[in-house]
């Protein structure tokens, strides 16, 4: 009698907690960091995005670096409670995945948000610290061959679900983390597309988020 109970318990709160995971992702750290530190809004220079990347723009370490860790942290926090409780890691990756919804297109900023890599390093880095590490790897030696964040950004996430299918444990979560993987590379296509234009003269950016 109490099994049945507590289950249903648990499907409840983990069913009020996606919404919550959704609210949070919405909160902007970057915008929260540039009001306090009296910068420009990030939404308003460079590339418009509300990141990491754009914030490091100013030639402000410390700003650009607390903006990573408060992206990073909303998606590390509810994933890695979740785990702690009891949860799945299929569970806990969806609420993840709200959080990195929330973060995309946030409800307190008029579904206009950032692309997701910090809020998907955290969520990735409560599942497996391991892979995440690997992964990080692969983003920084790009990054180090390109000089390019956005396109390092998106070769990483193209590789991140490979690490989860060569994992003994996790490789489940394959199709979960190739969803995320894809919605990262479309909330890049506007810098994909720019670069494309300049190689190859590619002109439209219909098919991806601008």
């Amino acid at each position: 009698m109490i099994a049945p109970l507590v289950n249903v318990i648990s499907t409840v709160l983990f069913l009020f907690m996606l919404p919550v995971c959704y609210v949070l992702g919405s909160v902007m750290s970057a915008i929260l960091v540039a009001q306090y530190f009296s910068l420009p809004d990030p939404r308003q220079y460079g590339s418009k995005n509300p990141g990491t990347t754009n914030m490091a723009r100013q030639s402000k370490l410390l700003p650009a670096a607390l903006t990573f860790l408060g992206d990073l942290l909303k998606g590390f926090i509810p994933v890695k409670l979740a785990i702690l409780v009891g949860y799945s890691p299929f569970a806990a990756v969806y609420l993840g995945f709200a959080t990195m919804l929330g973060h995309m297109f946030p409800l307190f900023y008029n579904y206009q948000g950032g692309k997701g890599m910090a809020t998907a390093l955290g969520v990735t880095f409560a599942i497996s610290w391991q892979i995440t590490l690997a992964n990080s790897c692969i983003w920084i030696f790009f990054f180090w061959l390109i000089r390019t964040a956005g396109l390092a950004s998106v070769i990483s996430v193209c590789t991140l679900p490979v690490f989860y299918l060569a994992s003994p444990t996790l490789y489940p979560l394959t199709p979960h983390i190739m969803v995320f993987s894809s919605l990262i590379v479309w909330m890049h296509g506007h810098n994909l597309m720019g670069m494309a234009k300049k190689l190859f003269g590619i002109q439209s950016k219909r098919w991806f988020y601008n």
